[in-house]
């Protein structure tokens, strides 16, 4: 009966395929005008409702079958793109560090990049972003005196080599290698994760032989745990598409092909192409978002990245993408809870990964979520400065106390003034003990 169900499934994917390839070359030859074709193609609406019943035709043990990915990637087809493009702002140079295995990971460095001594930050970009992300966040580099955040790009996206069997745990791994060759043998950084990217900065601080190096983690917006049908009941309509397709994606051959056409026609065409982004934009990233979320995202600088971003995040195809996405659901919430600094911020009016969400990522870590009135998810646009600052701060005092009297501190406020601290507040003697 589960393979019936499956088959039936993946036809049902198939015949979606045909129609939309149909709709989209007859739109193309003119035949029929694009706006005359159902709002199968113009809003995905019909789509998303229709697959999103795909894993309640499942038993739940259908979704726990280990990963069948080829040996090596599937020749997608890559994203398109109508003509040239001009960029209003200056672009981050990306950078790339060689692995042992050959592959490279890309990233981009922002903050204080003159300081000998300073806090390395880690930072993963969400679904749809890569490591220029941060350019969306008005970044000015003399408010992050002493520490120097860099954004690293998994496997797949960017210009970061892909990765056939991508998962959270290889993930940890090649962060272990790309610490040690960038910042220096031991060496000790934060993690920052925002929305998908949580889950990918969360497997770091979960990855044993990281335990000792990780000085402090934040999460904002952050995705939670997607491994089962029940993990998703709390999203809207199309997060909860978007996952129960990766996990299909992965465990299952049959479905392969046909929602890796369906993700090349319903979002990588439209989101790559001068002609088609702007509607894309409205429909796919602001529609149905809170009202600050709205208003941010109608900012011409967080549009612009937000384009930009998108054709880095897919410029290696749909299917590094979709192998992306598997691997979040194919993590497992820690077991253990060691002494650490936490942090993990929410929106309250977040509409992509809604605030009970943060509230069992929290929980799950230990601590308590902190709840940011009348935000969405994408606060971080204009507070991540303020927040990575708080971040490194918190762990700064916690030292200092440490040193003071051997008792950590619970205090979330600014540093402690002293003799040993340059006019950004944070202590010489911390970014020592850290390097």
């Amino acid at each position: 009966m589960k393979h019936l169900l499956s088959r039936v499934a993946a036809c049902f994917l198939v015949l979606l395929t045909v129609i939309a390839d149909t709709a989209r070359d007859v739109g193309a030859a003119g035949v029929v005008p694009l706006s005359a074709v159902p709002t199968l193609l113009r809003s995905c609406r019909f789509e998303t409702q229709a697959l999103s019943l795909i894993p309640v035709f499942c038993p739940p043990g259908y979704w726990e079958g280990p990963p069948v990915f080829p040996a090596t990637l599937m020749a997608s087809v890559s994203p398109t793109r109508d003509g040239p493009l001009k960029r209003k702002v200056e672009e981050v140079p990306v950078k790339k560090v060689r692995l042992s295995d050959g592959r490279d990971l890309s990233y981009r460095e922002y903050g204080d990049l003159d300081s000998a001594e300073v806090f390395n930050v880690v930072y993963v970009s969400g679904n749809g972003g890569t490591s220029a992300e941060p350019q969306g966040f008005s970044i000015q580099n003399q408010d992050l005196h002493g520490i120097r955040v860099t954004a690293v790009d998994v496997p797949g996206i960017g210009e970061s080599t892909a990765k056939s069997n991508l998962t959270l745990e290889s993930w940890a791994q090649d962060i272990l290698e790309f610490a040690d060759l960038h910042f220096g043998k031991d060496s000790k950084f934060f993690l920052y994760g925002f929305s998908a990217g949580a889950r990918y900065a969360q497997a770091c601080d979960e990855y044993p032989p990281l335990e000792s190096r990780i000085l402090g983690v934040e999460l904002n917006g952050g995705l939670g745990p997607v491994n089962h049908l029940r993990d998703l009941w709390p999203y809207n309509l199309r997060m909860m598409l978007l996952y129960s397709l990766a996990r299909l994606y992965s465990r299952h051959s049959e479905f392969q092909t046909p929602i890796l056409r369906l993700a090349q026609i319903l979002w990588v065409d439209k989101v790559t192409s001068d002609e088609k982004f702007p509607e894309a934009y409205e429909t796919f990233i602001v529609r149905g978002q809170s009202s600050e979320d709205q208003r941010i995202l109608h900012k011409e600088n967080v549009r612009e990245s937000v384009m930009w971003n998108l054709r880095e995040n897919l410029k290696q195809g749909a299917d590094a993408w979709m192998r992306y996405m598997a691997a979040l659901t194919m993590s497992r919430p820690r077991s253990d809870i060691r002494p650490r600094i936490v942090i993990v911020r929410h929106g309250s009016e977040d509409k992509t990964v809604p605030f009970a969400v943060g509230e069992r990522v929290a929980r799950e870590l230990g601590v308590t979520v902190t709840r940011i009135e009348g935000q969405g998810h994408r606060f971080i646009f204009e507070q991540f400065t303020r927040n990575v600052r708080e971040l490194v701060e918190l762990y700064v005092a916690r030292t200092q106390d440490h040193l003071s009297d051997g008792l950590p501190s619970a205090d979330m406020g600014g540093v402690k003034p002293g003799s040993d601290s340059d006019e950004s507040g944070i202590s010489n003697q911390a970014l020592r003990m850290a390097a």
